[in-house]
């Protein structure tokens, strides 16, 4: 969403200085999140990247996404169910079981125990 505002039709990659136009280009977090994840939603911590600049960052980032020994990898997961509170604008969201965070509509949903099968 925020890709149109940020970026200008024709833009710099603040990592190689080289110009792209705006659909060559990604809004990258210039301090990665896992090292500060108070930066996530700062829009002062991102900035235009190529997709080249971008995958070499990303990949050279992942040793950020070990916890306890372990890499962190992003994985589909079906949702059960989604029913949506009669009196408010909140929805909650039925997980299979063994689910945990979950990307949703660009929002990072963190399943601290799996809700149990309906």
């Amino acid at each position: 969403m925020q890709r149109i505002r940020l970026i200008r039709d024709v833009d710099t990659c603040y990592s190689c200085r080289e110009q792209f136009p705006r659909d060559e280009l990604v809004l990258d977090h210039v301090i990665p999140v896992a090292l500060d994840l108070t930066r996530a939603l700062d829009e002062r911590n991102l900035a235009p990247a190529c997709l080249a600049c971008h995958r070499a960052k990303t990949d050279s980032e992942q040793v950020l996404a070990r916890r306890g020994g372990k890499v962190a990898v992003a994985r589909p997961e079906r949702v059960a169910s989604v029913e949506r509170e009669p009196s408010a604008r909140v929805y909650g969201v039925r997980l299979a079981p063994g689910a945990g965070n979950h990307l949703a509509g660009g929002i990072l949903v963190r399943a601290a125990t799996p809700l149990p099968p309906t």
